[in-house]
């Protein structure tokens, strides 16, 4: 090569290091170099640069001149062909004869394991090679990939100075890869760190808007706000109607701007039970607007579901943490409540045992006046026992039971006093609150309680008398539970006792205790010391009960017809009369009401 032609190569390779040190992508700059090494290179007309990728451990085709896309799918390893060779020894190799470059690229494993010939790959006939210069190119010392250049249309070969020109514009080339990798790290972080600004800076606002909400609500509650206030501010925030379901089905609460008819707003709340009772998480659209429900549970403690109408799709991180948000400060506001309930049933029951002792006046006037009980005018007691199938949630169905009860007793009396004690429902009637005649429409309304679930089993109840003063309140209590008591002991299908239509029973409980068993010990006393007296018993209550109906008690009994009569028998025998005789009957039957007064007394003797 002349002097000129030198100058002149020095000059473009002066241009090509140029280009490798302008502000590039690594791509940019392999494409670049390889170009304008083939250009500069006499005898090249085709080139590849290969990358060594350290986690597959081969070379792979970065940039590709003079051949289809194809070849950007050829990988090598080390050791193979003079591309695998230059970058295993970390030396250029130059090779002008056909036959060596045909031997050198038959160790290539690629084309052995795809089933292929290179041409397919090349666009080219390999065929028709010439010769190859294969050069390292480094990053101080280390060889990261390899420079090749190509002669398959010329008759000249590949020069030492060609092979020093590569060489040179190698070395450039991995100090400016270097360059450019490092610049696109760079650019790489500063991209994280503007997401990491722009999701902390999302976080901060998120934590701010949170925290405002948060404030918000809990500046409401502590100026006594109720669970009403909640749930308008939570529908005014999230721009959304809402019906507050609580834990015992009922509608708490509700806020509802939009034009719905009765039986609309009927609708929506059963679809919102069916939602919840399927765990229906998806929005549903009802008369045009978007439905969905929300459940209301703090520590696996269920307290009710929230149903949410919304006229557009508003689901915004603003709009998720200030529902969040809401419904964490209303279950603390139901959780409040319920203790203060709690607190509140305990009050009542203190209530009730200073009542039955009657040994504290003050506690007594200071109670009456707290709930509103007035013994200066004439009041009523009803105990109501509900048997409650044992379950996981039977205090749920109590105070479902103790809330329905509150609500039928506010449409008859606001000052109805409503408490639970001892497995029994008390509840203190002013008479003036209700007429005699309405008082049976008042239990048989209660009594509807219990179609409303399976869960409770039976229901009765006993009304008392109309008595005046707390000083007889313990023994109108003490009255009504033995007759519910015998009520529920003689298995009577009647849901109710009005204790004014058991007069012969109210005359009984006036005489002294004493008295009483006596009489009974005097009627029945060979039966009840009899062996069988409790068979005896059974029978003649039933007999009695019956009218002397000897078919009826036979089928009530479950017995044979002359058993019955030998049974009759060994009674009549044992208490010494004819039982069908007027006054010994009248005696029986007394006794019998007794024992029933006194269970507890009869079964121990």
């Amino acid at each position: 090569m002349d002097h000129l032609n030198e100058t002149a190569t020095y000059k473009a390779m002066l241009n090509i290091v140029k280009t490798l040190n302008s502000s590039k992508s690594a791509q940019e700059i392999l494409n670049s170099l390889l170009e304008k090494s083939v250009q500069l290179v006499s005898s090249g007309d085709t080139g590849l640069i290969f990358l060594f990728n350290e986690k597959k451990d081969y070379l792979e085709v970065k940039a590709s001149y003079g051949f289809n896309s194809n070849s950007y799918e050829i990988i090598i390893r080390k050791g193979e062909s003079i591309t695998g060779k230059a970058f295993e020894e970390n030396r250029s190799i130059v090779v002008n004869n056909r036959e060596d470059i045909l031997r050198y690229m038959s160790s290539i494993t690629f084309y052995f394991e795809n089933t292929s010939s290179p041409d397919k790959f090349l666009g080219r006939k390999l065929s028709d090679i010439k010769g190859a210069i294969a050069c390292p190119i480094r990053i101080r010392d280390e060889c990261i990939g390899v420079l090749v250049i190509n002669n398959f249309s010329t008759m000249s070969t590949f020069t030492d100075f060609d092979k020093e020109i590569v060489e040179i514009i190698s070395s450039q080339a991995g100090l400016a890869i270097e360059k450019a990798r490092n610049l696109e790290k760079e650019k790489k972080k500063s991209l994280e760190l503007d997401q990491y600004s722009k999701i902390l800076e999302q976080e901060k606002n998120r934590y701010k808007h949170g925290m405002n909400v948060h404030m918000r609500f809990m500046d409401m509650v502590l100026n006594g706000a109720s669970i009403d206030d909640l749930i308008e501010e939570i529908s005014s925030l999230i721009k959304s109607d809402l019906i507050f379901i609580d834990q015992l089905d009922h509608i708490r609460s509700q806020k509802i701007s939009i034009n719905l008819t009765d039986e609309n707003i009927l609708e929506l709340i059963n679809l919102g039970f069916a939602m919840q009772k399927n765990n229906h998480n998806d929005r549903m659209v009802f008369k045009g607007y978007l439905i969905t429900t929300q459940s209301i549970i703090i520590d696996s403690d269920y307290l009710g579901f929230l149903i949410i109408i919304s006229s557009e799709e508003i689901y915004t991180e603003e709009y998720e943490i200030t529902l969040e948000r809401g419904i964490t400060v209303l279950a603390l506001e139901i959780f409040k409540n319920r203790e203060m309930e709690m607190l509140e049933e305990s009050f009542k029951g203190d209530f009730l045992d200073v009542l039955i002792t009657h040994d504290n006046i003050h506690t007594i006037n200071r109670y009456s006046y707290k709930y509103k009980v007035d013994f200066t005018k004439y009041n009523r007691l009803i105990l109501i026992e509900a048997n409650v199938l044992p379950s996981d949630c039977e205090h749920k169905i109590k105070d479902y039971f103790k809330d329905r009860l509150k609500r039928i007793l506010k449409t008859t009396s606001t000052e109805a006093f409503v408490a639970y004690k001892f497995e029994m429902f008390f509840i203190i009637l002013p008479e003036e609150t209700i007429l005699n005649d309405k008082l049976l429409t008042l239990m048989e309304r209660i009594s509807y309680i219990k179609n409303d679930t399976s869960s409770i089993t039976n229901l009765s109840g006993i009304v008392s008398e109309l008595f005046l003063g707390s000083i007889n309140f313990s023994k109108v209590y003490m009255n009504c539970k033995k007759l519910l008591r015998q009520k529920n002991d003689s298995n009577s299908n009647v849901d109710w006792i009005f204790f004014s239509d058991s007069k012969a029973k109210k005359i009984i409980l006036n005489t002294p205790e004493s008295d009483l068993k006596a009489f009974a010990n005097d009627v029945l006393g060979d039966l009840l010391n009899d062996p069988r007296n409790k068979e005896f018993l059974k029978t003649l209550k039933i007999y009695i009960r019956n009218s002397e109906n000897w078919t009826k008690t036979k089928d009530d009994l479950f017995i044979h017809g002359n058993t019955l009569t030998q049974r009759l028998n060994k009674i009549s025998d044992l208490l010494d009369c004819n039982i069908k005789s007027y006054y010994p009957r009248l005696n029986i039957q007394l006794a019998i009401e007794i024992i029933d007064l006194y269970p507890e007394y009869y079964n121990q003797n």
